[in-house]
């Protein structure tokens, strides 16, 4: 039967994968979060630029998202086939719901208010709404980089005296001065002085939730 320390490295290397796997799922979402978010200015200027050239809307909806990156083409499936049977007005709604990004809920928004004054001026408007992502995209990417930067120091500093220690057991004399009841115990206090110290580090780090003002309307 394996020894006191070794049943709690046991225990702290089972509770780190588990975080690991639930951190990664949250990760990847986040991650198609953003990578829409930054593309999405893209698809607002070739929408402009369709405009432009002197298609209607429905037409620059066409050509735009035909030509849109793949990470965006999972959000515009449900819109486009609404679009073959369904007024532009009352198909936009649909972007909001699929997107869940506050970019797309601002266009979509704009659209419709420039739909009720007549339809005039739309370019400029849109190439400013394009600007404006593009900055705040900016803003956010170097944001989530220093806050990355920050959380992956803060882990290093959980997970670190847990490699020493391991280092540490290879020795038989350090293994048996752990191999007791008051040993055993110093470990496991330190394991849940860890556990808390990692979930604190994970809440103070989770991004802010994204204020979509816009979403609830339409």
């Amino acid at each position: 039967m394996p020894h006191s320390p070794q049943l709690v490295l046991l225990l702290a290397g089972f509770l780190a994968v588990v975080s690991v796997l639930f951190g990664f799922r949250a990760t990847r979402a986040l991650r198609v979060s953003h990578k829409q978010q930054e593309a999405w200015p893209g698809f607002v200027e070739s929408f402009t630029s369709a405009l432009s050239s002197g298609l209607g809307r429905f037409e620059a909806f066409e050509v735009s998202i035909a030509r849109s990156p793949q990470i965006l083409r999972s959000g515009f499936s449900e819109f486009s086939e609404e679009l073959q049977s369904k007024r532009l007005q009352l198909c936009l709604p649909k972007l909001k719901a699929s997107f869940q990004n506050s970019l797309v809920d601002e266009f979509v928004e704009l659209l419709l208010l420039n739909d009720r004054f007549g339809g005039v001026g739309l370019v400029p408007i849109l190439k400013n709404h394009a600007r404006l992502c593009r900055a705040k995209n900016a803003a956010n990417s170097m944001a989530r980089a220093k806050t990355s930067a920050t959380l992956t120091i803060a882990k290093l500093g959980v997970s670190a005296p847990w490699v020493l220690l391991l280092l540490l057991l290879a020795r038989p004399e350090t293994a048996e001065s752990f191999d007791t009841a008051g040993g055993a115990a110093l470990l496991l206090g330190g394991l849940a002085t860890c556990a808390v110290a990692f979930r604190l580090i994970l809440i103070i780090g989770k991004p802010s939730v994204e204020v979509r003002v816009y979403g609830a309307k339409g």
